[in-house]
């Protein structure tokens, strides 16, 4: 029983932490000039339709929001709400981490391991106690 419960408690702990395989890095805000005097922003690197990004406003609130599209003065997330680059201090985009998943799966491999190990080891003691139970002379 308690090695079935410690089982369930390695796989729910896996699933959990599966999920924090990605972090938020920072993404380059810059305004650009043409000649004829026309500002224009880049992000670098660049943001893309479908990114999920925390940004940063003037007045020091922040958002959390899905990218539906980019054009040259805004963002435009999928909930419809328009975000001027002029009002953004800081934009951060959610990535895959490597490092992380990596960390993540030697950790789980470990647990499983000690898991089996353990699973094992209770079975060759619960098969000592039964063999010593019925064929004690």
């Amino acid at each position: 029983m308690k090695t079935s419960k410690f089982i369930v408690a390695t796989l729910i702990f896996i699933t959990f932490t599966l999920s924090g395989c990605t972090s938020y890095h920072a993404v380059n805000l810059r305004q650009q000039q043409l000649k004829n005097h026309y500002i224009y922003y880049k992000t670098d690197p660049p943001v893309y339709a479908g990114d999920v990004i925390q940004l940063t406003h003037k007045d020091g609130s922040k958002d959390r929001v899905t990218v539906q599209s980019i054009n040259l003065h805004a963002i435009i997330s999928t909930t419809g709400q328009v975000i001027e680059f002029d009002d953004i201090t800081s934009i951060e985009r959610k990535d895959f981490s490597k490092v992380k998943t990596v960390a993540l799966v030697g950790a789980s491999t470990l647990l499983v391991v000690v898991s089996l190990a353990y699973a094992a080891a209770l079975t060759v003691i619960v098969a000592k106690s039964i063999s010593t139970i019925f064929f004690a002379a």
